[in-house]
């Protein structure tokens, strides 16, 4: 998957992120994840606040959450970390509860929320 930015207004839809979740899935599993959609855009097919991206670990794969990370920050740019930081944006708690890692992305001037599952401790 290439760096190169989708053309999309001033909001995330379904229809304009579905190509960049596809591009994005395949190369998922090089780290030990499956790709999952949530939040607005999934439930009412677009939002204005961002894109809220879940990464499941695989079963009978070990999970890479470090390199996951980096290989994202090397398409898009660096992160910062959700909760806790100052911004005009409302943040999720600081709580981590079941993520390893929670973070904010720009993309084209629009944000990609990240959240990457840690494994349970089963």
């Amino acid at each position: 998957m290439t760096g190169n930015l989708i053309n999309i207004s001033n909001k995330w839809t379904l229809e304009e992120a579905l190509p960049l979740i596809r591009g994005l899935q395949p190369e998922t599993r090089r780290f030990g994840y499956h790709l999952c959609l949530g939040g607005g855009v999934l439930n009412k097919g677009s939002s204005g606040k961002d894109l809220d991206l879940y990464f499941l670990p695989m079963v009978g794969k070990p999970p890479k959450p470090e390199e996951l990370i980096g290989w994202l920050e090397g398409l898009w740019g660096n992160s910062e970390q959700i909760g806790g930081q100052t911004g005009e944006v409302p943040n999720y708690p600081e709580d981590k509860g079941c993520y390893e890692h929670k973070r904010i992305f720009d993309y084209g001037g629009l944000r990609i929320d990240v959240f990457v599952v840690g494994e349970s401790e089963g």
